[in-house]
């Protein structure tokens, strides 16, 4: 089986990724780890198969500590620039996932267009979760703060997340879906789903 493990983000979303293809190698699969350029060298000498993305992580962390830092501004900042990134991000994976894949396997930012391209496809897909991108009480989101506000305040700060992120990643994904040829979505749906 040909797998497609597509690892948006920094090392820390790509390099388990590596293990995981590793061990589905060893059990017999062809595996393809697309992910930014910077990560070709992590990819290839895991004795894995690279595809490069287009972009570069360090674009959106220069951009958000340099103008401020985590809280509201910093989130709505990095929002607006993974918004703007999407579009070429979803054309290299949906090109990447052309070229033969049977299964996608989708960690971080790509599965904001990853399960829309799988479903486009005809593909089986899945989510590799390393953090929730749903609200929990457990923690606030990372791209608010690094501490806990507390159970309440961090399933607040998670919705608010989801409400003020959901309307500017939205217009990529219907694109995409356009794209693919499939129904347009909800606002919230074409997001999480």
């Amino acid at each position: 089986m040909k797998i497609l493990i597509v690892a948006v983000g920094s090392r820390g979303d790509v390099a388990p990724c590596t293990g995981l293809g590793q061990a589905l190698r060893a059990a017999g699969h062809r595996v393809t780890v697309a992910a930014y350029e910077m990560f070709a060298g992590l990819v290839s000498r895991s004795g894995l198969e690279f595809s490069a993305l287009p972009g570069d992580p360090r674009m959106l962390d220069a951009a958000q500590w340099q103008r401020g830092s985590t809280g509201p501004l910093g989130t709505a900042r990095l929002l607006r620039l993974t918004a703007a990134h999407l579009r070429d991000l979803h054309a290299g994976m949906l090109a990447t996932a052309r070229q033969g894949a049977d299964v996608l396997l989708l960690q971080g930012v790509s599965a904001i267009g990853g399960y829309h391209i799988a479903a486009g496809l005809g593909l089986p897909s899945m989510g590799l979760g390393l953090a929730p991108i749903y609200p929990t009480s457990a923690f606030a989101p990372s791209t608010v703060t690094a501490r806990s506000l507390g159970r309440w305040g961090n399933r607040a700060a998670g919705q608010a997340l989801v409400l003020l992120g959901s309307p500017l990643l939205a217009g990529p994904v219907r694109d995409l879906r356009a794209e693919l040829g499939l129904p347009r979505l909800g606002t919230y749906q074409a997001v999480f789903g």
